[in-house]
């Protein structure tokens, strides 16, 4: 073949080359949706619009003489998740056969939240409730969400409401708290600021005594902490509408939680103070998160102590436990096969679980608190768990059978 036949076909087969990759580069772009009009996205009916409260929107709405509302709007931070709503779970909250939509209107609500103890701004997720909404064709007259508006702190304006009586519930608020009151929206414009209790902080304290209810000052301390998001769910308040053929209703589903693990990195050094040993200050619980707290305290050649709870404390909380010698405790522990309990003694489980006692004086508890001797899982004897008082001495010996007694 002549050189420059085989030039001729470098170049063509270069061409060729080219070409296809020009044509899969313009694919690939097409398919990315640059070279296709955007799919239009249905758009969902409005019914109601929440932007922040700044000074232009509260100066052109609210009339002299009245305060005005929160000043300009400035960036604030990311909220953190107590403060934004929980994701959504897979399953719809509610599925229906009917839909039961929303009335709009001409009303604004310019709605603020403030901490009731120090009257500072507050930001919170709100479901706003419109009471005893107008039924239709397949629903019954009472009490309806409106809308769910993210606040920040300098407040929101939400638009589009029909005149009414109205209902927020707080996701931030403390559970145990009331929801605000009601209030009127009417006219073109309504401003209102809600005060709401936060959930406060409380100390919890363990004291640990030993057998002759001496205080136990140091130790070492891990804990397992969860914390939970839940649901906010509708308020016991709410008047419910009912649906006119309760055919038309497949299901409901409300209770749904997602959680997440916070744990401490191993054992850590603790010593005791005035009141004990401090295990922390939890808040209470709010209307979207609460957790459950689980600490474990160890002291050497002693069985060790565990304090747990579930939601956050209403007012300062003491535990009391005790945190016996070991080796008493393994003198009522006898193998039936004569064999030493030293033998066993690394797999037997030494814990008490301490137990409230603030509504007691210090030191009136801890001897009725039980401590739990336990054996699971060993090759060579049964399972085996008792339990030991100090108050209920003498002890009676326990035999560890053999798994072939057992």
């Amino acid at each position: 073949m002549a050189l420059t036949d085989f030039r001729s076909m470098s170049r063509s087969w270069s061409k060729l080359l080219l070409a296809l990759l020009g044509a899969s580069l313009l694919v690939l772009w097409w398919v990315g949706g640059g070279g296709a009009p955007a799919p239009v996205e249905p758009v969902a009916e409005v019914v109601a619009e929440a932007e922040p409260l700044s000074a232009a929107t509260a100066s052109s709405a609210v009339p002299r003489g009245r305060a005005e509302l929160p000043i300009e709007p400035q960036a604030q931070p990311d909220p953190g998740p107590h403060h934004r709503p929980p994701a959504p779970p897979e399953e719809e909250v509610e599925e229906y056969t009917w839909p039961d939509p929303v009335q709009t209107g001409s009303c604004t609500l310019a709605l603020s939240l403030v901490d009731a103890e120090t009257w500072k701004p507050v930001s919170s997720t709100v479901d706003l409730w419109r009471l005893a909404a107008p039924g239709n064709e397949r629903w019954t007259r009472g009490d309806q969400l409106q809308v769910t508006v993210a606040m920040p702190e300098q407040g929101a304006v939400i638009r589009e409401l029909p005149a009414g009586e109205y209902r927020v519930r707080c996701y931030q608020e403390a559970e145990r708290e009331e929801d605000p009151v009601a209030f009127t929206v009417e006219g073109g414009w309504t401003d209102q600021v809600l005060p709401i209790r936060l959930p406060r902080s409380h100390p919890v304290h363990l004291r640990v005594y030993d057998e002759h209810g001496d205080e136990l000052r140091h130790a070492e301390i891990s804990d397992d902490n969860m914390e939970i998001w839940k649901t906010v769910g509708k308020p016991a308040w709410r008047q419910a509408r009912q649906p006119t053929d309760p055919s038309g209703v497949e299901f409901e589903i409300e209770e749904w939680s997602s959680f997440g693990w916070a744990s401490s990195e191993g054992w850590a050094a603790i010593e005791a103070g005035p009141e004990g040993f401090l295990l922390g200050e939890p808040s209470e619980e709010s209307r979207d998160a609460t957790a459950r707290y689980r600490y474990r305290l160890r002291f050497p050649r002693r069985n060790g102590v565990m304090v747990a709870w579930e939601g956050g404390p209403d007012q300062p909380w003491r535990f009391e436990a005790a945190a016996l010698p070991r080796e008493l405790l393994q003198q009522q522990l006898a193998p039936s096969d004569g064999s030493p309990i030293a033998e066993v003694q690394e797999a037997i489980v030494y814990e008490a679980e301490a137990v409230r006692a603030e509504a007691e004086p210090p030191g009136a508890v801890w001897h009725q608190v039980p401590v739990r001797v336990q054996l699971n899982s060993h090759p060579r004897y049964a399972d085996f768990e008792a339990r030991f008082r100090w108050k209920e001495r003498p002890w009676p010996v326990h035999r560890l059978l053999l798994r072939s007694e057992g």
